[in-house]
């Protein structure tokens, strides 16, 4: 199954002989690889000057001195203006190529037939990603805007069983941190490169060996209870506290698909580590009548570090 991501993903191309030296100065992973020939694509972050994550893209190399930038579309625009002001006088041009080109992504059991040419692999390291790749307009033959929307869809939900978040609503841009959005863990920050925009505290987090929060998959389970979304404060099923007004959760949901009864979660990794599920919580709501109404199962994804979620802790508890 091929999916054509034109709805969620733009391209932006940047060339010209300062290109690689422009992208390694704002980008977390080294892109200078970039330069070698038959280089793969290389996943990575933007930060912001806080730290926060601002975009997360992909950069493939096209020919000498030029690449394309697969970028979430909403935040195309603005990921064009940013860069396009601390260009200053480094020779390149950055310009929107979606016209001319898409993104596409095939999952391992996809045929072919729909994309002219080969894919390079996904390069978030994740074998059940697939194959990811730009493609030429011309070379693409669609059915039709249903059957896109279904494959892009199907290629959403393999994403979030895996626990992987992309693009801004996802991965919330501007509030989250990359390593809580497992982007070093995807093969998307560099600890070894020159120095980047956000480096120190993402650099600090990691040498310290801990993050409490991480995005994870989920299932709903049962029918009833509070109408789950985007924001949805996320609580240990069934336990009591003692007032509405708790210091923290133990989670958020991230992104959620009624239909599939499947989301992504930014979670508090001690409070799952046990095993117990999680449950929507209302702080507007007396405390006791949420409990119990349904409860969201959260899943380690199989490709983490063994090491995740038992920084802190003196016994490890993931079985």
């Amino acid at each position: 199954m091929t999916a054509l991501l034109t709805r969620s993903r733009a391209v932006l191309s940047v060339a010209g002989v300062d290109t690689l030296r422009f992208l390694n100065g704002l980008l977390a992973q080294d892109v200078a690889p970039l330069a070698l020939a038959g280089a793969k694509p290389v996943y990575s972050a933007v930060l912001d000057a806080r730290g926060r994550l601002a975009h997360d893209i992909f950069v493939h190399a096209t020919s000498d001195n030029s690449v394309f930038v697969d970028c979430d579309r909403t935040h195309a625009d603005s990921l064009l203006k940013e860069w396009t002001r601390r260009r200053l006088r480094m020779k390149l041009t950055i310009e929107d190529a979606s016209d001319d080109v898409s993104v596409v992504a095939r999952l391992p059991e996809g045929g072919d037939e729909d994309v002219s040419g080969d894919l390079p692999d996904d390069p978030r390291r994740i074998p059940e990603l697939g194959r990811r790749g730009i493609v030429q307009n011309s070379s693409i033959v669609s059915a039709d805007d249903h059957s896109d929307d279904v494959m892009a869809r199907q290629y959403m939900l393999r994403r979030w069983e895996l626990g992987v978040a992309e693009g801004g609503e996802e991965m919330q841009y501007g509030t989250s941190l990359p390593l809580e959005m497992n982007v070093a863990g995807l093969n998307g920050v560099s600890f070894t490169k020159g120095c980047y925009i956000g480096q120190e505290l993402t650099a600090r987090t990691h040498f310290r060996g801990v993050v409490r929060k991480r995005i994870m998959p989920f299932e709903l389970l049962g029918e009833k209870g509070l109408p789950l979304a985007v924001g949805t404060t996320l609580r240990r099923a069934g336990e009591a506290v003692q007032s509405t007004r708790r210091s923290r959760s133990d989670g958020e949901i991230f992104a959620y698909d009624a239909e599939a009864k499947r989301g992504l979660a930014l979670v508090r990794l001690k409070s799952v580590a046990d095993g117990t599920n999680l449950e929507p919580f209302d702080k507007d709501q007396d405390v006791e009548s949420a409990v119990g109404l349904c409860e969201l199962r959260v899943t380690r994804p199989s490709w983490w570090p063994a090491e995740w979620g038992r920084e802190d802790e003196e016994e490890p508890r993931w079985s």
